[in-house]
C-alpha cells in the first residue's frame, strides 16, 4: 500500500489509529464528529493531510458503516487516492453492508469476531481470523509464558502473515 496515512474516524479512536501508525510509520488524519443520535454520525472537519496518499481508517466496530462511507466521501474529496477501511467487530446492523457496497471503499477488513452474513462479499468486506492469536494466547498460558510478546509488532506481523 503506497504511502499510507492511519486515519480515526472519531476521537475516542485516536489512541487506537496512533498505536497502528506509529508500527506501520505512517502519518494520522483525525476526522471530528458528532453523535447526534444514537446510530447516527455526522461529520465535523478532519485534522492531517491526506492529498495523494492511501488512506486507512482503523476502528473498533462498524455498525450501521454511515460515519464510515461519509469518511470516506470526506478523505477523497480532499484528496486521498484511495480509501480502505479496518475494524475488529464487523457488527453491520440494518442496511450497513449494501450502504458500504455503494460506497467509494476499496475494501473493508474485520475479524471473525462476529458471524458474517451471506452477501458481505458482495460490499467489499474480508475477513480475517482471529484464531492464530487465540490459539497461541492459549498455549502461552497453558506453558505458564508471556503474553506480552503478542503484542510486538514482529510477533503478530508473523501471526497474521500466514495464509
Amino acid at each position: 500500500m503506497p504511502d499510507p496515512v492511519i486515519v480515526s474516524p472519531d476521537a475516542g479512536g485516536v489512541g487506537r489509529a496512533n498505536r497502528f501508525r506509529e508500527r506501520i510509520g505512517a502519518r494520522l488524519a483525525i476526522i471530528a464528529k458528532q453523535r447526534p443520535e444514537p446510530d447516527m454520525a455526522e461529520i465535523l472537519e478532519m485534522v492531517g493531510e491526506v492529498e495523494g496518499k492511501t488512506a486507512v481508517i482503523v476502528d473498533d466496530m462498524i455498525s450501521t458503516g454511515s460515519t464510515l462511507t461519509e469518511a470516506t466521501d470526506m478523505l477523497l474529496e480532499r484528496g486521498a487516492r484511495a480509501v480502505y477501511a479496518f475494524a475488529t467487530h464487523g457488527v453491520f446492523a440494518e442496511n450497513a453492508l449494501e450502504l458500504m457496497g455503494e460506497s467509494r471503499l476499496v475494501e473493508t477488513v474485520v475479524t471473525n469476531t462476529i458471524p458474517q452474513k451471506e452477501d458481505y462479499h458482495e460490499a467489499r468486506v474480508r475477513t480475517i481470523s482471529v484464531a492464530p492469536l487465540f490459539a497461541e494466547a492459549i498455549t502461552r498460558i497453558h506453558k505458564d509464558l508471556s503474553l506480552s510478546v503478542l503484542f510486538s509488532s514482529e510477533r503478530n506481523t508473523e501471526l497474521y502473515s500466514q495464509p
